[in-house]
């Protein structure tokens, strides 16, 4: 009776010990996609800016364009 008590206790121990292991896991991907996210974030920002400034130059220079003609 003592043999199978033990292997009961031996199985949840391991049992929490994988499940534990799971949620590490878990919780590293989940960081490591929350800094892709935010990395992506930054990158939209950026590229939203550049185009900005791309569209404010097109503009200026086809305004001058038309005073010329």
């Amino acid at each position: 009776m003592t043999n199978i008590d033990n292997t009961s206790v031996e199985e949840r121990t391991k049992r929490k010990t994988k499940k534990e292991k799971n949620t590490e896991k878990c919780e590293r991907g989940q960081t490591e996609e929350n800094k892709r996210i935010t990395q992506d974030e930054v990158l939209d920002e950026e590229e939203d800016e550049e185009k900005e400034e791309e569209d404010e130059y097109v503009d200026h220079y086809q305004k001058r364009n038309v005073k010329d003609q």
